[in-house]
């Protein structure tokens, strides 16, 4: 449960890099994605770490090459 709980913080400090939240939501035990300065959900639920992980791979290639 602790190594989950440090790879979500690990995400979660990952996201906060490009002025993201990962979140979680109560009600369907999923996680996702919004803009912190908008509070605008970027990628909706259902997503679980994998899928967090893979999302901000994407978004951070997306970003280099711009």
């Amino acid at each position: 449960r602790r190594q989950r709980q440090m790879c979500i913080r690990d995400r979660m400090k990952r996201a906060h890099t490009f002025g993201l939240d990962v979140r979680f939501d109560e009600h369907t035990f999923t996680f996702f994605i919004a803009d912190a300065t908008t509070n605008t959900v970027v990628a909706p639920p259902p997503m679980n770490i994998p899928t967090v992980e893979a999302w901000l791979d994407d978004y951070e290639k997306e970003a280099a090459e711009e």
